[in-house]
């Protein structure tokens, strides 16, 4: 039978590690990298019965590839500590096991926004977080960091729940987070034109093209709360163009 690995990246995230270890019962071993939590993060997870690791931040990408480097199973499941899965995922994740073709999963994920599980536009996403260790690694991106590899991919079935930030000022300080970290490690030309056109061309598209407007009020907000984000980290670029 094969087994595999539940590996967590946290920082004071007491408020959902459990729920997210929970929701893998299947997992043979959950290893939760720890970057210097100062609420109870680290003691539930060990309560969950997980391996607590402490790694100083290393960023994003780095972080999460030293945190699979730890799983002693050759496939993993990287998850966030707000995401839970569903019994259907789990159900799928043990079929990809056993099979010969693919070693890389892309796993759907839904935001939990404003009330309510959104399933269209920016409510959804589709990461690689289910693969062999040994299929490729995850790229030292400190923002947008991805598992980058050569080897046939496919999707699993199910999806997981994500609680990101469920609120609209939850949602507001990681859009600022985001934005600097933006500024910080990524650059691309920006024009006074292209400040405003750009989000209106974006929100746009994927309210229409995308269908957010399925998802009611609350995927029409979140939605306009990433383009409000495209919009300030926009501005942010032409900012650095200034040396301001």
């Amino acid at each position: 039978m094969n087994k595999f690995s539940l590996v967590i990246i946290t920082l004071n995230e007491e408020k959902y590690i459990e729920r997210c270890i929970n929701s893998v019962p299947s997992a043979s071993e959950v290893i939760v990298v720890d970057s210097g939590s100062t609420d109870q993060t680290t003691q539930l997870a060990k309560k969950c019965g997980a391996q607590v690791i402490h790694q100083d931040w290393l960023g994003y990408g780095k972080q999460k590839q030293f945190a699979i480097e730890q799983a002693s199973h050759e496939w993993v499941l990287l998850l966030d500590a707000d995401e839970f899965a569903n019994v259907e995922l789990l159900d799928s994740i043990d079929q990809a096991m056993n099979q010969d073709v693919y070693q890389a999963y892309h796993l759907p994920i839904r935001e939990y926004f404003l009330g309510r599980e959104l399933t269209q536009g920016r409510g959804i996403t589709n990461p690689i977080r289910f693969h062999k260790k040994s299929a490729g690694k995850i790229n030292s991106e400190e923002i947008h960091e991805k598992f980058v590899t050569d080897k046939p991919i496919s999707e699993l079935d199910g999806y997981c729940l994500h609680y990101s930030a469920p609120t609209v000022l939850e949602r507001l300080k990681k859009i600022l987070r985001d934005a600097t970290l933006e500024k910080e490690h990524h650059h691309w030309e920006v024009t006074p034109r292209s400040i405003f056109l750009d989000p209106i061309r974006y929100f746009f598209s994927y309210l229409i093209k995308k269908n957010a407007y399925k998802d009611g009020l609350a995927g029409i907000v979140l939605l306009s709360l990433y383009t409000f984000q495209m919009y300030i980290q926009n501005i942010s670029q032409y900012e650095k163009k200034l040396k301001l």
